[in-house]
């Protein structure tokens, strides 16, 4: 299961980058994040709930356009404990997905910084 939740993480998250409607992603993430959730699959149902505020917020569905907050994924909610290693994975992870929103939107200072 653990293997499968991945791979549907990986498979929709890559779409991002391709010709795909925003519309489609926006609908397979939804449906991989209700999956991933009813077999407790925590840390990718995390991140594919990252990606889709970001396909919401480019959908202009978000308030935001870089920030990780909206009907999908809150990132101020995003806590885990601090010293674990899925924290650190975490971290990491969520600032990758708010790299690739701040690319979409031009703000490479975010980038830099």
């Amino acid at each position: 299961v653990e293997f499968a939740m991945w791979a549907a993480h990986t498979l929709t998250a890559i779409k991002l980058f391709t010709q795909s409607s925003l519309a489609e992603i926006d609908e397979q993430m939804a449906t991989n994040a209700a999956l991933m959730k009813d077999y407790r699959q925590d840390f990718p149902c995390t991140l594919t709930r990252c990606s889709w505020q970001i396909i919401l917020n480019l959908r202009g569905l978000g308030q935001y356009t870089t920030k990780l907050i909206g009907d999908a994924f809150d990132e101020r909610e995003a806590v885990v404990n601090e010293d674990s290693t899925l924290a650190t994975l975490n971290d990491i992870s969520l600032n990758a997905v708010r790299l690739i929103a701040a690319t979409y939107y031009g703000e490479y200072r975010f980038g830099a910084e």
